[in-house]
């Protein structure tokens, strides 16, 4: 009979029977105990495995968020600090023109120095923001201690005259023409003036690099005016570009010279009745390297002619600012010719003639001017051949 001719029926039959055939119970029980164990020893290993992926998956989220709390917990340690000079100073991601702007500072605000290369310096910013700026746009502790200084003297000297800026004029914070500009006037807008300065026309540098080899040119000066703002904040401009708060035909009469401070005394009125102001004021022919002004005048307005004329003046002095005046009277410290002695002259304008009231012994004060300087630069770093011969010798010794 061949196998095809079988029925399923007469194949599984035999075989059932056969697997049903009694063996030796121990054997059995034994063979069943195994597979048993068996599968639970696989059971127990893949639960074993899939605690060890978890723990495994749980530590690593565990570590990536520490470290990002470590990362985001930890800043770069400060080296130094400074000062913003200019209004307004961008930070930067690197050290190049085009690079992407991280933050935008204002003058005064304190940042922390984080890394020096050359001229450059990595700061942070009071909103934890860090980026790179050029280095002579900050100010050092000391530098914005005086720059603040010289703001509070200039806002207690009394007013040396007023101008307006005759277009948009930047105020620096020293009277050179590179240093920062903490503010700009618009056109137009008013000052106070506190002092005037003659300086040589030099780059702007750190104090202590600044050297004869840098002058550009010895004959080239600016004439330079410290004037002050509303907020009592004081800074250096070109003079050139402020116009004094002074009549056309009073200007005039100057001659060629600087006019170095004015003043009104007074008022008086003219043949229709309109009120003239009577101005005093100091000028000079020469730079101020020792003395401020070299004459004063007082200009009175005359009706019958209709123009202001000279009432008063005194040349060939050396002179000392502040001029003082309050009301009608004037304080005035000079002294006359090369050797004579410089006073504190008092006078009183009254019936539009200037009376001399009184004259005491002065003494200049003897200071010298201090300008706020800018973060000097970094030192070149050691290469690695002048590192190893440093230690090589300090190990010899």
């Amino acid at each position: 009979m061949s196998l095809d001719a079988l029925s399923d029926t007469q194949i599984v039959d035999p075989l059932e029977r056969r697997a049903a055939i009694p063996a030796d119970h121990a054997e059995a029980i034994l063979a069943d105990q195994r597979l048993r164990d068996g599968l639970a020893a696989l059971g127990t290993i893949k639960g074993r495995r899939r605690c060890r992926y978890l723990l495994l998956i749980h530590l690593t989220i565990i570590a990536v968020s520490l470290t990002g709390c470590l990362r985001m917990g930890t800043s770069e340690p400060a080296i130094g600090e400074a000062y913003v000079a200019p209004a307004k100073l961008q930070l930067r991601d690197e050290i190049a023109p085009r690079a992407k702007v991280t933050a935008t500072l204002e003058h005064g605000q304190r940042v922390e120095i984080l890394a020096r290369r050359r001229r450059f310096a990595k700061v942070r910013g009071p909103d934890g923001k860090t980026g790179w700026t050029d280095g002579r746009q900050l100010l050092t502790s000391e530098g914005i201690a005086i720059f603040r200084r010289q703001s509070e003297r200039a806002t207690h000297v009394p007013p040396q005259g007023s101008a307006t800026a005759a277009d948009e004029l930047n105020i620096h914070i020293t009277p050179y023409r590179g240093a920062p500009s903490f503010y700009q006037l618009a056109e137009g807008e008013r000052v106070k003036l506190a002092g005037r300065s003659i300086m040589p026309r030099i780059q702007y540098v750190p104090p202590d690099q600044q050297s004869g080899q840098l002058v550009t040119d010895e004959t080239l000066r600016d004439d330079w005016s410290l004037v002050c703002l509303p907020d009592q904040r004081c800074g250096w401009v070109v003079t050139g570009m402020l116009m004094l708060d002074l009549p056309d035909e009073v200007i005039q009469a100057a001659e060629g010279h600087r006019i170095t401070a004015f003043f009104t005394l007074g008022k008086t009125k003219d043949a229709q009745g309109k009120e003239r102001p009577v101005y005093l004021w100091t000028t000079s022919v020469g730079p101020p390297e020792q003395f401020q002004f070299d004459a004063f005048r007082v200009f009175v307005w005359n009706a019958s002619r209709d123009r202001y004329e000279n009432a008063y003046s005194e040349r060939n002095l050396r002179g000392y600012h502040p001029v003082s005046v309050e009301g009608s009277r004037v304080e005035i410290v000079y002294g006359t010719g090369p050797d004579g002695a410089v006073e504190r002259h008092g006078f009183e304008f009254r019936d539009r003639k200037l009376r001399r009231l009184s004259h005491e012994p002065w003494q200049p004060p003897d200071q010298k001017r201090t300008y706020p300087g800018p973060l000097p630069d970094a030192p070149e770093a050691e290469g690695a051949w002048t590192r190893l011969h440093g230690w090589v010798r300090s190990w010899w010794k």
